[in-house]
Order: structure tokens, then C-alpha cells, then sequence
């Protein structure tokens, strides 16, 4: 069946794009392909467009991502007809916490990616060997046809070599390699994206991002939707809190862990001063690696949740303040789970329990290592570690887009990395914001 071609959706580099991409990743050939783009030249139109098509041509599609939230905004541009999974769930792998208590992932279910004729596989800047080299392997054997989709300028996997500045979908191993340049015209005068045109060029020049700069470039009308502001945590979780009452999907974007937890206890206590610890209505985060629920259902890292309900009477778990939480997914999935009201202090004492693991396996002691192991895994099961979404890592905010984003750059701004790696850092956190951007320094 011939390929139908909306020539209409498509500018000149759209097209080009499309024309070099559909010969080689339609139909069961095998062949692997990716599309690049840095934001607003439009990826994901032409990935809509590609899928719609190879559907309506009567191939069996599957797009893929390493995130819900990702996954769900391509659904909803694309629509029915492709399958939907993240690419985790698609090769058959889930993330499973190890004995040192760090997570990796691991052989779960056969992979599905046989079933189709072709996969897309969306925010590949995420991918790092560990689902980079399944995918191609799965591709060699079972001749299904891959294309890879993403923005080179973003931050590199988190599990890629400290050397390697890019995903591996950006590199040799992918024979084909289609590059969108064109800012779309109705991105054209976009502050956001003229400030990530400016952190692009620093990434190419290895310099970190010119706040100064960034802020000159800024015209009139602009601060309706982007802003450089001098600021505190109390400025933030006031801009914060008013944006949550406002009804917007926001979210406080930070460098480290620690200022994630201070953002989201300051906004909490802001919408609901003498609440409850959980909110009906509170965006949740899955912050650990995939997780069975001890009252049935499952979780996936970095999964995000909404606070259905909340048993208000407390539970102790081994000491630690606990709430029963009725949970409920951007898919429509529910379940429950029982969570701690101060998570960063039961993951403190799951690390010292992974710790006397590593000394007691050192010292020689095997049976008091299995013994202080199940105590870590217990407390993991009992205690999920599922916490409030205020603010969030920019590292695991990758992939998703919110409509108001604060940029809390004080302590990124301080941190000893390269200059192009700040750039890229700086870059991913503005793209999150589909309509309103605020930088605090």
C-alpha cells in the first residue's frame, strides 16, 4: 500500500526529513534510522506524521519512550492506531534495585519490539548502552525497522561513560541520521527558544550559559512568559504555590536531590498550611526503581502519580510516620501504597543498611550481610519510594513538559562541571516550559 504523504502538515525541512526517514524505516526491514532536532523545529509533528502514516499504510507501529510523561504527550499528538509502551517495558526490562542499593536494569518479559513492523523510540537523547544495545540487537534478529528521535543538546544518560557526550542513537551505530535545522514560524519568536538558540551555541563553544545574557535578550512583552528573577526558597514557593492554585501543571527544577526536598515541603506547606502530609490532588513522583506495590499494581521509576486520597490517621513503619495513599496514574491506572512522610529520612536509613551490606560481605560476614540486606529490602516494600512532584532533579525532568517551570539555578550555577555540560544542564530545564519560564539566581 502506498505511503499517504500530508504534504500540508510539512514545511521544506519537514519534508526532506520525511522523504529520507520513511524508505528506510517502513515496513519489517531492519533498518535504523534517527531523526535530530534541538527544540522547535518541530520533532514531534513530523514523528506524528511519520506514525500516522506507516499506520494508515498497514504497518504495525510502536512508539516508544523512556517516560510516561513523554510517552503520553506523544499519544496525545498522535492519537490511535500505534501501540504505546516506554521503551523499558517494550525490550522486556525493568529497574531493580541491587544488594549496594543502587538500581540497574534487568531482564523482566520477552521483548515485544518482534510484534511490530516498526518502533520509534522518542526522546533518545535518554538512551544510554543500556537500552541503546537491546533495542539494535532486537532490531538485527527480528528485522523491525527503529527510529530514533531527539534533541543532541540535551544532557547525556545518566548511565552513558563520563567521556561520551551524547546517546549512542547520535552516533556511528545508526547508519542513517536525518537532522531537522528550521525553527518552526510559529516558534520563531518564542523567548524560550531564543534562549535556547543562545545556550546551544555555548554548548558548541564549551561555555557555560551567560545569565546576563540571556537576560538582554529579552523584549518587551516577553516577561508574560519568561522571566530572570533574583530570588530565594521563599520567592520560589510562593511563585510556586500561587501557580498550583492557579490550576497550572508546574514544577521547581533543581540541580541536586536536597533542594527538591526543601522546594517541595515549602510549597506543600504553602497549599495546605496544618494538611494533611498527603493532598487529594498532589502531584507524586515514583523516585526509586520499578515497584510491586504491597497491595498490588506497580510502579515505574520516575513514573508521575496523583494523590487520589489519603488516610488521615498515621502509621508507624519501623519507627517511621506513614500515611495509606490512594494513587492514580496519567493512564487511568489506581492503586495504594503505604508512604512515608519524611522519605528522604527512610532512604537514609535504607543507604545504611546497603552500607552495613558492602562492610559485612568485606568483613567477611556473609550471613550478617544477607541478614541486614532483607532489612534494607523490607524497608524499601514497606516504605515505596514515592514522594511529592513540586520540584523534581532537571536530570528527571527529562523527557516531560509542564506548562509553568521555575528554574531554581543557584546551585546548579555553583557546580564544578564543564561549561557545555552547565549549557546543557540550563538548556533541558527551559525546554520543559511550555508556557511560562522563570530562572532564580
Amino acid at each position: 500500500m502506498a505511503l499517504i504523504v500530508k504534504f500540508d502538515q510539512l514545511n521544506q525541512d519537514q519534508q526532506r526529513c520525511y522523504n529520507l526517514l520513511m524508505p528506510v524505516i517502513s515496513g519489517r526491514q531492519g533498518h535504523v534510522a534517527t531523526l535530530q532536532g534541538y527544540a522547535g523545529t518541530g520533532k514531534t509533528t513530523l514523528t506524528a506524521t511519520i506514525a500516522q502514516d506507516l499506520v494508515t499504510s498497514g504497518h504495525h507501529v510502536l512508539v516508544t519512550a523512556p517516560t510516561h510523561k513523554a510517552l503520553g504527550v506523544l499519544q496525545g499528538r498522535i492519537g490511535d492506531g500505534p501501540d504505546y509502551k516506554t521503551i523499558q517495558a517494550a525490550l522486556g526490562l525493568r529497574v531493580d534495585s541491587q544488594p549496594d542499593g543502587t538500581v540497574m536494569l534487568v531482564p523482566s518479559k520477552p521483548p515485544v519490539l518482534a510484534d511490530y513492523d516498526t518502533v520509534i523510540v522518542d526522546e533518545a537523547s535518554m538512551l544510554g548502552d543500556g537500552l541503546f544495545a537491546p533495542a539494535i540487537a532486537t532490531s538485527r534478529t527480528y528485522h523491525t525497522s527503529l527510529l530514533f528521535v531527539g534533541d543532541p543538546a540535551q544532557l547525556p544518560p545518566v548511565t552513558t561513560d563520563a567521556t561520551s557526550a551524547l546517546s549512542p542513537a547520535f552516533g556511528p551505530h545508526v547508519p542513517v541520521h536525518a537532522r531537522l535545522e528550521r525553527i518552526v514560524r510559529q516558534a520563531q519568536d518564542n523567548p524560550i527558544l531564543r534562549w535556547s538558540e543562545a545556550l546551544r551555541e555555548a554548548i558548541g563553544r564549551n561555555q557555560p550559559p551567560d545569565i546576563a545574557a540571556l537576560a538582554s535578550m529579552l523584549q518587551r512583552g516577553d516577561d508574560r512568559m519568561c522571566q530572570i528573577v533574583t530570588g530565594d526558597d521563599a520567592l520560589i514557593a510562593d511563585w510556586a504555590a500561587d501557580a498550583c492554585r492557579h490550576g497550572h501543571d508546574m514544577r521547581v527544577l533543581t540541580y541536586t536531590n536536597a533542594a527538591s526536598v526543601r522546594h517541595n515541603t515549602a510549597v506543600h506547606a504553602r497549599l495546605f498550611p496544618g494538611g494533611q502530609p498527603f493532598e487529594p490532588g498532589e502531584p507524586l513522583i515514583c523516585a526509586d526503581g520499578d515497584i510491586d506495590l504491597p497491595y498490588g499494581g506497580r510502579v515505574s521509576n520516575g513514573q508521575l502519580l496523583t494523590v487520589e486520597s489519603a488516610v488521615a490517621d498515621p502509621v508507624r513503619v519501623e519507627g517511621f510516620e506513614a500515611r495509606e495513599v490512594h494513587l492514580r496514574s496519567d493512564g487511568g491506572w489506581t492503586g495504594r501504597a503505604t508512604l512515608a512522610v519524611q522519605p528522604g529520612a527512610v532512604q537514609a536509613e535504607i543507604a545504611a543498611r546497603f552500607a552495613r551490606v558492602r562492610k559485612a560481605k568485606a568483613d567477611g560476614m556473609d550471613l550478617e550481610a544477607t541478614r541486614w540486606s532483607r532489612s534494607a529490602y523490607a524497608l524499601k516494600a514497606a516504605l515505596p519510594d514515592i514522594r511529592h512532584a513540586y520540584a523534581m532533579t532537571i536530570h528527571k525532568a527529562q523527557g516531560s513538559t509542564f506548562d509553568t517551570v521555575l528554574v531554581d539555578w543557584r546551585e546548579a550555577s555553583k557546580a564544578r562541571m564543564g561549561g557545555a555540560d552547565l549549557s546543557r544542564l540550563l538548556y533541558v530545564a527551559i525546554t520543559r516550559a511550555a508556557k511560562h519560564c522563570v530562572i532564580v539566581t
